[in-house]
């Protein structure tokens, strides 16, 4: 068994990985310099209540948390590999 699979599998390890990582996330958010680009396009959908499909490639994989609206209800579509707990956590 990986390592990853190992973590995402037991609850203690998992909380500390995903919160790590989500303290992390924020980290970079907050000290890097960003741009969006199309942005009014889901806004249009948030606005009007509509549900619409947002696609992250694996390279901009930990910067969803930080593209969504807060208080906004989310459904995702995570792998069953090892990392998707700890992804979804």
């Amino acid at each position: 068994m990986g390592l990853i699979t190992e973590i995402a599998q037991r609850r203690w390890p998992r909380r500390i990985v995903s919160r790590l990582g989500a303290d992390f996330i924020r980290l970079v958010y907050r000290t890097g310099s960003w741009r969006t680009i199309g942005g009014e396009i889901p806004r249009a959908f948030w606005d009007a209540g509509q549900p619409f499909i947002i696609a992250f490639w694996h390279g901009r994989l930990l910067m969803p948390p930080m593209a969504w609206r807060r208080g906004a209800a989310m459904n995702m579509l995570i792998s069953e590999r090892g990392d998707g707990p700890l992804i979804a956590a």
